[in-house]
């Protein structure tokens, strides 16, 4: 049996120059064989000659984009969320426009300081169709690629969520507070109640803002329109709590208008 192991070492591209080996040496290797032979979907062995001769088993890139794309999926369930577009990339994110182009460079500042020192997100609004959330997904599969933990919200799913299910709010609450980057899409499209303002938006937004955490956010509309919209939402006549929501929505994103890439003639 040694012999074979020794003769399909000594003929296998990646061990045959391999010298000095001791018996323990070539069942490493045969196992190492073996298992390229085999193949395996989720893991690639890779031969490993110091400090000892040994066996790794990365990820294909396969499996990585199963673990990239799990924490954001679970977080997803946990919040309703089904708008993330799993596939969206920042470097297909088209530059078609000085605004856009606007945006990318703030995104890259932001990414190129961040989590090395705190960096204020983005409002980004616009029309349906100008790329918001697809840019807003791209970001969060970037972040969960560096290991940063974010939550991607799809505001209308949360806000019926909550109205229907007031299941674990309070962990709920407190994830939306302390991940390190919080997204926000699409707010102002949802029925804001007073009571969600007020219980939940403001007090996540004041946190975050305080603890240093970074906000993106997208809408239809522009910062004064977003709080005239909500407060006809909540019918709050004084608009003080609103007020106070738009300025920490000031306070914590640069803002950014986004327009639509084609338009009809």
């Amino acid at each position: 049996m040694i012999e074979q192991i020794k003769k399909m070492v000594s003929e296998h591209p990646d061990t045959k120059d391999l010298i000095n080996l001791s018996a323990n040496d070539y069942y490493v290797c045969y196992e190492y064989i073996k298992a390229k032979a085999e193949g395996n979907p989720n893991y690639q062995p890779i031969l490993m000659t110091s400090p000892y001769l040994h066996i790794e088993y990365k990820p294909t890139a396969k499996k990585i984009d199963e673990t990239k794309l799990s924490g954001i999926n679970q977080k997803l369930k946990k919040f309703s969320s089904d708008i993330y577009i799993a596939n969206a990339q920042l470097d297909e994110f088209i530059l078609s426009d000085e605004y856009r182009k606007k945006l990318v460079s703030k995104m890259n500042s932001f990414l190129k300081e961040f989590p090395k020192t705190y960096q204020q997100g983005l409002y980004i609004y616009g029309d349906y169709g100008t790329g918001k959330s697809f840019f807003l997904s791209a970001l969060a599969t970037h972040l969960v690629e560096k290991r940063i933990n974010v939550i991607y919200i799809f505001m209308p799913d949360l806000t019926r969520q909550i109205k229907s299910d007031f299941t674990d709010l309070e962990r709920k609450i407190i994830e939306l507070k302390n991940c390190d980057v919080l997204i926000l899409d699409d707010l102002g499209g949802e029925n804001i109640t007073a009571w969600f303002r007020d219980e939940i938006l403001l007090p996540v937004l004041h946190y975050r803002l305080n603890a240093q955490k970074p906000v993106f956010i997208s809408s239809n509309y522009a910062l004064s329109k977003l709080g005239e919209t909500i407060m006809h939402s909540t019918h709050d006549n004084d608009g003080i709590k609103t007020m106070r929501l738009i300025r920490r929505i000031q306070d914590l994103t640069i803002t950014i208008k986004l327009h639509n890439q084609f338009k009809l003639p």
